[in-house]
């Protein structure tokens, strides 16, 4: 253990000597032995390997490395997402024994069953090694481009988060190879953590949640919160009395005011509400009620959204095209309202109501305002575009991406599905949201919380649709769930 530690510092010293190599190689390679490692080590280190951050404004290269044995046993059993022992090397800064493993939902099946390599992975250095850092963070994301041609859908989301005041994931974009085999373009996404929590809370001592369905709602239905399936507590894991998480369900559920703001960040719940009603990222609270975290600080908790891969109408809860631009901005949920009481809460308060009428407005004349839209759509594909040329196993042609940047595209194969242009959405989807906001068109849609009328069989009509079927978390009830 002495040898490995005296050989990281070296490395990290030549490093600071010659300074870190800004172009990482993607070239396909053979696949490498990583150095063992006593995987029943417990001991703390510092491995803090140099360098600021791995976000930056260029696409980096890097490498995932594996056995030939570890890559197999991924490849056989994809569905598992076991972690393997490999190495990683990020725009020129390496570090050995951590876990890869692929990762995803709907999105790892469907690639699974098509036979692709191209799966999303999470990389974490702490697998192996206990506090072994790359460039300050524990874990990394690298994410497909799933149902996006303009990989861009992740990214831009996580922005207007940002433009919000939302504690938000950091991204950037890569050029992927694993185990030798170049995959091409992926996005790289920071992970909700405590490395995270550090970065964006003054008190890094709260318990930090991801909900699934159906906790993720946030119904209140009893005192004991281990009888709320899908509740993940990510920090505390075995202090926890879980009383912040129940004290906000019952607030929720009692929809008053001074109790609420006393277990809630209303202002960032605000935002984050009326995010996803602008941008119609249903893959969220709004939809199957997950793809967000909760933290506690100091008894009171901020949402943060995670997942945003499906924002601008990629994720349809079985809407036509219409139904996505005009979704009602006031029952902007997959389902029956009542099934979510965060967002029954701030629409059944006049004030916050109108607060998150305005912040609607602040992103229709901030970030998705134009020209400066469709110019930061221009300058992340000029970023991109040739790694997108280059890229060996992207889900979608260069044609559906130069095309999807701007307008519709119809997605064939696994994937099928009209992915609506970033920059005819937002044209679009502008324009409804401010006609309900005026109240020229209506901002409700009558029909239980559901799709609009012209969208078949939505969420709660107890009919278990291809959409339902492809996707069990959007609606368990109408499938059985």
């Amino acid at each position: 253990m002495r040898n490995r530690r005296l050989s990281r510092l070296l490395i990290s010293f030549l490093l600071v000597l010659g300074g870190c190599d800004s172009g990482g190689s993607t070239s396909s390679q053979d696949t490498l032995e990583p150095p063992e490692v006593d995987a029943t080590n417990t001991d703390t280190v510092s491995d803090v390997v140099v360098g600021e951050s791995p976000f930056g404004e260029e696409v980096v290269g890097v490498k995932l490395e594996l056995t030939a044995e570890a890559w197999a046993a991924i490849l056989a059993a994809p569905l598992d997402e076991t972690f393997q022992q490999g190495a990683i090397e990020y725009d020129g800064v390496r570090v050995e024994n951590v876990g890869i493993r692929v990762k995803g939902n709907s999105s790892l099946k469907s690639v699974a069953d098509s036979g692709s390599t191209r799966f999303s992975f999470k990389v974490d250095m702490n697998e192996y090694v206990s506090g072994q850092k790359l460039l300050g963070v524990k874990k990394l994301n690298f994410n497909n481009s799933f149902k996006d041609p303009t990989f861009l859908r992740e990214v831009l989301g996580y922005e207007v988060a940002t433009w919000l005041g939302l504690p938000a994931p950091r991204t950037t974009f890569a050029d992927l190879t694993v185990a030798g085999t170049h995959l091409g373009l992926f996005v790289v996404v920071e992970q909700v953590d405590s490395e995270f929590i550090e970065r964006t809370f003054q008190d890094t001592t709260g318990d930090l949640y991801k909900p699934e369905p159906p906790a993720g709602g946030l119904a209140y239905t009893g005192d004991d919160a281990l009888t709320y399936t899908g509740l993940e507590l990510k920090t505390n894991e075995t202090t926890s009395d879980h009383s912040a998480f129940m004290a906000l369900l019952k607030a929720l559920d009692s929809q008053d005011a001074a109790m609420i703001e006393a277990s809630l960040d209303v202002d960032r719940a605000i935002s984050y509400l009326a995010m996803n009603a602008v941008l119609t990222n249903l893959d969220s609270y709004n939809g199957p009620g997950h793809n967000y975290y909760l933290y506690e600080e100091g008894g009171r908790f901020t949402v943060i959204p995670w997942d945003m891969n499906e924002a601008f109408g990629a994720f349809n809860c079985g809407c036509d095209r219409t139904g996505l631009v005009e979704y009602p901005i006031d029952e902007p949920s997959c389902g029956r309202l009542s099934e979510r009481p965060l967002l029954g809460a701030i629409l059944d308060n006049a004030e916050w109501r109108a607060a998150y009428h305005e912040r609607m407005r602040a992103v229709l004349d901030g970030p998705l305002a134009e020209p400066g839209w469709s110019a930061r759509i221009a300058e992340l594909a000029d970023r991109i575009r040739p790694t997108v040329q280059a890229d060996p196993t992207k889900f979608y042609s260069e044609t559906l991406f130069e095309q999807a940047l701007t307008q519709d595209v119809t997605l064939t194969g696994p994937m099928a599905a009209i992915s609506l242009g970033l920059g005819a959405f937002a044209a679009e989807r502008g324009a409804s949201v401010r006609a309900q906001l005026a109240g020229t068109t209506p901002s409700t849609a009558a029909t239980d919380g559901a799709c609009p009328s012209n969208s078949p069989n939505p969420c709660g009509d107890g009919v278990c649709d291809a959409f339902e079927t492809a996707n069990p978390q959007a609606c368990p009830r109408d499938c059985g769930g």
